[in-house]
């Protein structure tokens, strides 16, 4: 047995968790797939989250979550129409005997946003063609990092809210 750590460990298991993601919903955007493993995360106890982002993958809980997600979503889907088939699903999961409460919160750069609505509502920043981070898209699928702070919308308990990194 070792004991590994880093983002270099961490890279295979997100994209295992990503790729887990797509089979169970195969219209997932990018953007849905971070909000899907952030929101479903398991947090670790003693950090808060900009010490540890959303916390520990949840493969379970992310793929029950990414399966609810509907698969009709487009550009013309209007800001707030549900996102889900159905009701959001309990914010727990249970694996091997242990129960544990979903991080329920998505990270914007500095700044992160918690709320039911993340997860009930569409939000434009789901879609397709909008950037969920930090960067300069130049087209062509170039996308050039900066230190720049990028708006965005999103819908939290029903009010448009801007989060600014």
């Amino acid at each position: 047995m070792m004991y590994l750590s880093g983002t270099s460990m961490a890279a295979p298991a997100v994209a295992g968790a990503a790729a887990l993601l797509l089979q169970a919903n195969p219209k997932l955007t990018p953007n849905m797939v971070k909000l899907v493993l952030a929101h479903t995360a398991q947090p670790l106890a003693g950090f808060n989250q900009l010490e540890q982002g959303a916390g520990e993958l949840n493969i379970e809980g992310a793929v029950r979550l990414a399966k609810l997600i509907r698969t009709d979503l487009s550009a013309a889907t209007p800001l707030g129409a549900p996102l889900l088939n159905g009701a959001a699903p309990e914010p727990k999961s249970t694996v091997g005997g242990t129960t544990f409460d979903w991080s329920q919160a998505v990270g914007f750069g500095y700044a992160y946003a918690r709320g039911a609505d993340l997860i009930t509502k569409y939000q434009k920043v789901y879609g397709l063609g909008i950037l969920y981070g930090d960067g300069i898209l130049l087209g062509d699928g170039i996308l050039l990092g900066d230190s720049a702070v990028n708006p965005m919308t999103v819908l939290v308990n029903g009010d448009d809210t801007t989060y600014m990194k």
